[in-house]
């Protein structure tokens, strides 16, 4: 779930080569919960990423899409802000 998420920032957050801090804090419950912050593009994911259609055969979807379905299906919540240029996902895993 943290690599998903940590992986999108990475691939689809800069367009440039600087150097980017991203920032994690995953924190032992109860509830667990992580945060992620980075200062890419803004990028909300739960507005912005196209759900994948399940019902299509596998040869026929678009490539994209399923790990965040995944993430969103086995956490409690995830929430997204964007403040101070910075993207902030919150997430409280069940």
């Amino acid at each position: 779930m943290l690599e998903e998420l940590v992986t999108n920032t990475i691939k689809y957050g800069y367009s440039d080569d600087d150097v980017h801090n991203i920032r994690v804090v995953l924190r032992i419950g109860p509830p667990a919960t992580m945060v992620i912050e980075d200062d890419g593009q803004p990028f909300n994911p739960l507005l912005d990423a196209p759900a994948p259609d399940l019902g299509a055969a596998t040869e026929e979807r678009p490539i994209g899409g399923l790990g965040l379905h995944m993430v969103k299906k086995m956490t409690r919540s995830l929430t997204y802000r964007r403040e101070g240029g910075r993207n902030r996902v919150d997430v409280v895993l069940g």
